[in-house]
């Protein structure tokens, strides 16, 4: 066999071991797909056992958040409540007959909604994070919190949002004996076609998209408030 025969089989073989291994690799990455996807969809929700704490703050972007946090006071989670953040829309719906609609502060919709539930008027805490900075809502959260004397609190938030929230608040209370615990919102509050499940997320058009977002901020927020 000449020299040129002997190259000609060895890069034969380093082929056929690079097409074996891309072969085993690409194989295995078939078999755990669902695992990983899985895992993909489900890193940025965190969630934490719940147990009573004084106040429960509910960082609002739509309707369930609010519902939830609404049932975990009626549960006895806690004696106070903190509204955080814009209501989902401009326009509340103040009466059902006749049909009327008009523009009201995120305030008072959240006092009138809760009022409404059953919650005493005087178990609600307001803080004007009108922002659209997370770290920073969390911030004027932590100052709301600790200008009433409260010392655990649970967090509701949408599901996509809560691990980011949850680093936001162990940068801020690092040096605190503020507590904290994390609910996400469970997606039975939630309409279907809002729902967001982390074994099937790739197969709604918009959840990649939420996701690549999210993790997008996950990353930008590690490099901003890390170093």
């Amino acid at each position: 066999m000449t020299e040129f025969n002997m190259w000609q089989s060895v890069i034969r073989n380093k082929k056929a071991v690079i097409l074996g291994l891309i072969l085993i690799v690409g194989s295995g990455l078939f078999i755990a797909r669902p695992l990983l996807l899985h895992e993909i969809g489900a890193y940025p929700i965190v969630g934490n056992e719940l147990h009573p704490v004084d106040l429960l703050v509910v960082v609002s972007g739509t309707l369930p958040e609010i519902h939830y946090g609404l049932d975990l006071f009626h549960e006895g989670y806690a004696k106070k409540m903190l509204f955080l953040g814009h209501f989902p829309v401009e326009l509340a719906v103040i009466s059902e007959d006749p049909f009327e609609v008009v523009e009201k502060p995120w305030d008072e919709v959240a006092r009138h909604m809760a009022i409404r539930a059953g919650v005493p008027a005087d178990s609600l805490i307001f803080s004007d994070a009108f922002t659209t900075s997370t770290y920073e809502r969390v911030a004027q959260m932590v100052q709301a919190a600790k200008q009433h004397d409260q010392h655990s609190m649970i967090i509701i938030s949408d599901p996509i949002h809560s691990r980011r929230i949850a680093f936001s608040a162990r940068k801020i209370l690092r040096n605190d004996d503020l507590a904290f615990l994390m609910a996400p919102t469970p997606q039975n509050y939630y309409l279907e076609a809002y729902r967001f499940d982390p074994d099937t997320w790739w197969l709604d058009e918009n959840h990649p998209k939420t996701l690549f977002d999210e993790y997008t901020k996950l990353i930008y927020y590690w490099l901003k408030y890390t170093f």
